[in-house]
């Protein structure tokens, strides 16, 4: 009798894989208007794949499951081929929905609950974006594209060539293969810079092209701004700066996050004070900002410029190291002037330094801090004053030397208190 007793396991695998497929069916039929194919549906097609397992594991031949699938790929075979035929709202893309709903219902079953709700809303969200991908795709020109094919292929050429281990250099380590995932876990961030300048007007929003420029480059836009700015906007120069540090602070933040957490833990509120105040001064000044012309924003995937941030890690990697075992009192002097020449370099190769245990997390927060104010308050005024700023530096340096002491103030705190 206790045989025919249900299970939890059962009942919440069943559940489970009911409200995922509901899930991708509710956007079916909430965006395209599905009527044949939308939530009960993708319900069921889910339901049905956590059915072929329990089959499987009953019979012991996975078979089952691969004959259930071939059934779901037979029934959208049908199902394209009749809206071919009947012009129904139902599309490829629904098809292939419908074969992933079946395959989520499997990964359920198998109990990697996770793995099939993380899948499920990222094919959600894959689903949702449709038009809005399309605006992307349409506002990428050839040159763009290509930059980011020639991108994909140096990446992949490259990894497969990158030693395992780490080879010797006057003493130190270097781990080139971290240098190649710098490389794209940086580009990778630099890419929300870009698609959010498909999406904005910089003729009206001047402040949000600053903010989303900071995350690309930092010294490329400081070099743009005062010849975009000259004419209209010469007196918002200063506020369109403050705008692109505070995104350049956020930027660094998140490197040292992902590459340090236990360095990062000292460094979240002082970044964060620093970034509140400089991109609420910047947005404060550009307020009156109108059509002060427009601020282009390059793609990330340059291979000369992954090239070039490459080298920079590499340089900077090697003189942190090699001074950190011969002259370890010249770590701050390398990591400050590291920062001038890229913050963003500079942030990671000290983060990867404390993660191997090279350095410990609060010489590691000391020095990214050296990076990061070294950066703000010498290194993007000068290139800002070369690039002909030299209005906007006179008002920016007490701000710089102001906001550089509250970021001091601050991160004393947090050392003293974790």
């Amino acid at each position: 009798m206790s045989g025919l007793l249900i299970s939890w396991p059962f009942v919440e695998k069943v559940l489970i894989s009911l409200a995922i497929g509901a899930l991708m069916g509710m956007e079916r039929e909430h965006t395209k208007h599905q009527e044949m194919v939308g939530i009960r549906t993708f319900a069921l097609v889910s339901l049905l794949g956590a059915l072929f397992v329990f089959f499987a594991e009953a019979t012991g031949s996975e078979l089952q499951v691969v004959l259930g699938f071939g059934a779901i790929t037979l029934f959208t075979v049908i199902l394209y081929a009749g809206n071919m035929i009947r012009f129904k709202a139902v599309g490829l893309t629904t098809c292939i929905a419908l074969l992933l709903a079946y395959g989520m219902g499997t990964l359920v079953a198998y109990g990697m609950y996770s793995q099939a709700i993380f899948v499920t809303i990222a094919v959600t969200i894959v689903l949702f974006a449709k038009q809005r991908l399309h605006a992307l795709v349409d506002k990428v020109n050839d040159k763009e594209l290509l930059d980011f094919l020639e991108f994909l292929a140096v990446v992949g050429i490259v990894y497969p060539l990158l030693p395992t281990e780490t080879i010797p250099f006057m003493g130190a380590q270097i781990d080139l293969f971290a240098v190649w995932l710098l490389v794209v876990l940086i580009s990778i961030i630099n890419l929300l810079g870009f698609v959010g300048s498909r999406y904005f007007s910089a003729e009206k929003e001047i402040g949000l092209m600053a903010l989303l420029g900071g995350l690309v480059s930092t010294t490329a836009m400081t070099l743009t701004l005062p010849g975009t700015l000259k004419k209209k906007g010469r007196d918002l120069l200063p506020a369109a700066y403050l705008v692109t540090s505070g995104s350049t602070f956020a930027r660094n933040l998140i490197i040292a996050a992902i590459f340090a957490p236990v360095a990062a833990r000292y460094l979240v509120f002082p970044i964060a004070a620093c970034a509140a105040i400089v991109i609420g001064l910047g947005f404060h000044g550009l307020s009156k900002a109108k059509n002060v012309g427009r601020i282009k924003v390059e793609s990330p995937f340059k291979v000369p410029k992954a090239v070039e941030l490459a080298i920079k890690l590499f340089v900077i990697m090697i003189a942190i190291e090699v001074l950190q075992v011969y002259l370890p009192e010249m770590f701050y002097v390398t990591v400050f002037f590291g920062g001038i020449i890229s913050s963003a370099s500079t942030v990671a190769t000290v983060a990867l330094l404390v993660s191997m245990g090279k350095i410990s997390a609060t010489t590691a927060a000391m020095g990214i801090s050296t990076a990061i104010l070294g950066a703000f308050a010498f290194g993007h005024l000068a290139t800002l004053y070369l690039a002909g700023g030299k209005h906007a530096v006179k008002k920016l340096v007490p701000i710089a030397l102001g906001v550089s002491a509250v970021y001091i103030a601050v991160l004393s705190v947090m050392m003293s208190v974790i």
